[in-house]
Parts: structure tokens; sequence; C-alpha cells
């Protein structure tokens, strides 16, 4: 058999020992490192492609937590008219309410949670997160607010 690198011939094997001494050599140098997706080490950039994770979680409590504070309101109005439909209005509200909240602490938990483990921060979904529990205590005072109005108005026609 004969070395692949430089001819000489050997006994066996592919190369021979002064190639093979020499490409240890060469490989001496310090290896570089690869991370798997996700792990980063202490000294490096977050990757900012990551910066939107949770988003859709932050969006949807934001969106619900503006549909509940709607339906308080529209409480509010229809217990002014002295309709009958405060009561399941009102009743159709806490769902969102529920909803706004565990999507918006979740948010939050995830920002901590990211920025803990130095990854990408996601800015927008915090900012979203609070936004959604934001909504909660306008819509926990108009329904308490359509629940008095509609307790006074029902007072007075019966």
């Amino acid at each position: 058999m004969y070395c692949k690198r430089c001819g000489k011939e050997i006994r066996s094997g592919t190369i021979c020992a002064g190639c093979a001494a020499e490409q240890f050599d060469q490989h001496q140098k310090i290896p570089e490192f690869t991370y798997a997706e996700g792990h980063y080490p202490y000294y490096s950039e977050p990757d900012p492609t990551k910066r939107m994770y949770g988003f859709g979680k932050a969006l949807a409590g934001m969106i619900l937590g503006m549909i509940g504070f709607f339906m308080s309101y529209i409480a509010c109005i229809i217990a002014d008219l002295g309709s009958d439909a405060t009561g399941i209005i009102i009743i159709m509200t806490f769902p969102f309410i529920i909803l706004s909240l565990m999507f918006g602490i979740s948010s939050i938990k995830t920002f901590k949670r990211r920025s803990r483990a130095r990854c990408a921060k996601p800015i927008p979904t915090l900012i979203l997160g609070i936004a959604s529990l934001s909504t909660i205590p306008g819509t926990v005072v108009y329904i308490l607010l359509a629940f008095l109005v509609n307790f006074v108005m029902s007072s007075f026609y019966y």
C-alpha cells in the first residue's frame, strides 16, 4: 500500500507516519465550536430573528382584552337603556377577561424566561402582554358600573 499524501510505501493504513504527524501538528489549533440552535455561549450576540417569539399569544391576549373591554362598555349602555340583556353580556365578558389575563401573564413570563436564558428579548411580546393586562381594570370597572346601573334601573321600574 502507498501513502495517499506523499506516495511512500506503507504496510497498513492510508497515510504514512510522517504525514500523520504533519497533519496532527496542523490541527493543534484551538478548535472552533458550533452551537445548537437556540443555545448561545455567554459572550455571543442573541439571534435577532427570534425577537418576535411569543408574539402571537400576546397579540391574541390584546385582541381578547379589547373585545372584553368593548363588550363591558356595551353592557353599560344597554344597562342604561333598561334592557334585560345586560346580565347575559356581562356573563359573556368574563371568558374574555380570563383569557386576556392568561395570555398577558404568559407573554410577560416568556419575556423573562428568554432574557434569563440570554436569548433575544421579545420586546413586542412584552409590550402586548402589558397592554392586554391593562385592559382588564377598565373592563372590570365597566362591568361593575353596568351591574350597578342595571340594579338601580330595575329597582325603579318594579
